[in-house]
């Protein structure tokens, strides 16, 4: 084995964390698509193509409430936009060429982003991309089987186990939570605070996508201003 695919198999291991939190998250998602009227198949394939999680059940709120697809469309572009400044951060830690760059964006999402800002810095720089691309594939083989195991069961195991059925939807603000007090620092935690209290006084004047967005791009100068 390579070091390059060593390095892979290594991403693949610091996924399992991420792994452990989509699966039952993603399995949620895809009970409610079922439940939507979608064919199971169909469920799949929006995780398999659009890979975001908040995103997916705004358009799974969407499709039963009668929305417009314009409407959706900014929802959704609104509520991604914070993955901008996710890219500026962690592209500069992950030499790689432009292409590169483009297909790990596609995988690049919040539980993502946090373990390779933690990880990256335990890597060789020249190995950082292909430890990502083992993150990246780990993430999203575990939300897109998720998907399709709710999907295709998800009805069957809410009837068996609906305790479980209702914990599903914390797992993955647990999740990110966890990997969010990983990365806790001296330099990092004004940032974090700063981030945290604009996004939550968003979130309580029912701006969350808005605050997300604002948060993250606080935290991310406060960051650039202290360097």
């Amino acid at each position: 084995m390579t070091e390059y695919d060593h390095a892979l198999v290594r991403g693949g291991r610091s996924s399992l964390p991420i792994v452990v939190g989509y699966l039952p998250v993603a399995m949620a998602f895809g009970t409610a698509g079922t439940a939507a009227g979608l064919e199971p198949v169909i469920t799949t394939s929006i995780s398999a193509l659009i890979f975001a999680g908040a995103s997916q059940f705004l358009i799974l709120a969407a499709l039963t409430s009668g929305a417009s697809v314009a409407l959706v469309i900014a929802l959704c572009t609104a509520l991604n936009a914070r993955h901008l400044l996710y890219g500026s951060i962690l592209a500069p830690r992950i030499p790689a060429r432009h292409r590169t760059h483009m297909l790990l964006a596609f995988g690049l999402t919040d539980e993502v982003f946090a373990t390779a800002v933690s990880g990256s810095r335990h890597i060789g720089a020249e190995l950082r991309s292909r430890w990502l691309a083992g993150v990246t594939l780990g993430s999203y083989a575990a939300w897109v089987s998720g998907t399709a195991a709710g999907a295709f069961l998800g009805t069957a195991l809410e009837s068996l186990a609906p305790s479980v059925a209702e914990a599903m939807g914390f797992a993955l603000p647990a999740l990110f939570l966890a990997i969010t007090v990983l990365n806790v620092s001296r330099n990092s935690v004004g940032p974090m605070m700063i981030s945290a209290v604009i996004a939550g006084t968003a979130a309580w004047l029912d701006y969350t996508a808005a605050g997300i967005l604002l948060g993250t791009g606080a935290g991310a100068l406060t960051t650039w201003i202290r360097k």
